[in-house]
């Protein structure tokens, strides 16, 4: 009796977290260390461009930006660190083969979106790094922070 209880509490907390997630703009993808789990955030079900220009008028200019890369350098995030890298990576997933290609430039871009699928779709990961170039995203509290900052920033795109 006791196991089934967990269990369902397992399921439930899954659950929970999944249906948390599925009308948020940005959502959390998990990298599982052997001594810690980092994170990235997918921005979902947002004009992904708008997106880009928003978080301009937030964070400033980027030090790149081309078709499928735009990055920040020395932004601070309260509550997650200062003068962190901001890297988002724009591109095509394709669930036939399962690779993710960043766009290379914006002809690509324009090509590869006007040829989207079922099987081909626009993928956007946002990383935020520290000054050595590593994901410090590994407490619950900052992937909290971020999703927040987010997904308030991207309200209305949806």
């Amino acid at each position: 009796m006791k196991r089934i209880l967990i269990f369902c509490f397992l399921i439930s907390s899954i659950l929970a977290n999944i249906y948390g997630q599925i009308n948020q703009s940005v959502t959390t993808n998990y990298s599982y260390g052997k001594s810690d789990t980092t994170s990235t955030f997918s921005i979902n079900k947002v004009e992904i461009d708008k997106a880009i220009e928003l978080m301009i008028g937030k964070f400033g200019n980027p030090v790149t930006k081309q078709a499928g890369n735009v990055v920040w350098q020395k932004i601070n995030i309260q509550g997650v660190g200062d003068e962190l890298t901001m890297k988002l990576l724009d591109g095509i997933f394709s669930f036939d083969d399962y690779t993710y290609m960043t766009f290379s430039d914006y002809k690509d871009k324009s090509e590869r979106l006007s040829n989207l699928t079922k099987s081909r779709v626009r993928n956007c990961t946002l990383e935020i790094l520290n000054n050595y170039g590593l994901n410090i995203i590994d407490e619950k509290n900052e992937v909290e922070i971020i999703q927040r900052i987010f997904n308030e920033l991207f309200t209305g795109l949806n």
